[in-house]
């Protein structure tokens, strides 16, 4: 999953880093993810190209977020960009969702070495998220829209589908 899709959540929104509520996941013991996590690990953490600083600029126009910001990310692997955010930016909570164990038992570590209290991450389907659609702020779905055309893709298509948000983007 691209990780450009992040969710901002409001100061007063119900997801509390400290004590993150579970969420539903069907395990899929085939997974690739789960399988080659230390994989995937390797490539996202030196591998890939960095895109922390178009995150924070897409995100926060003026160059940081407003405080007490909640941010939620959605399959966030082995947290690179929420550990980022959370060393960056330390009066922001941030929540990783994930559902590959390996990498979410990896993000918490890497969490934990760097002291980052503001950042916390667990295991599960994102598509199937247990709080109501009201425990979140979210982007309208024109901000939304908006986000993702402000980026250099060759070709973009967003759509929605009940409380889910959607962007399939290829690169130029």
């Amino acid at each position: 999953m691209n990780h450009a899709a992040k969710t901002i959540l409001s100061p007063g929104a119900t997801v509390a880093v400290n004590r993150p509520c579970p969420v539903a996941v069907v395990e899929k013991p085939d997974s690739l993810f789960e399988r080659f996590a230390w994989i995937y690990i390797f490539c996202r953490e030196k591998v890939f190209r960095d895109d922390t600083v178009r995150i924070i600029r897409a995100f926060w126009p003026a160059g940081e977020p407003p405080a007490s910001s909640k941010v939620l990310e959605l399959g966030c692997g082995p947290g690179f960009y929420a550990r980022a955010l959370a060393q960056r930016f330390q009066r922001i909570s941030v929540l990783g969702v994930d559902s590959s164990k390996e990498l979410v038992k990896y993000a918490r570590e890497r969490a934990t070495e760097k002291a980052l209290h503001n950042c916390a991450f667990v295991w599960g389907d994102v598509l199937n998220l247990p709080q109501p659609d009201n425990s979140f702020s979210h982007l309208s779905y024109s901000h939304f829209c908006a986000l993702f055309a402000s980026q250099p893709w060759a070709r973009m298509k967003t759509w929605r589908v009940g409380r889910y948000q959607y962007a399939l983007c290829e690169k130029g």
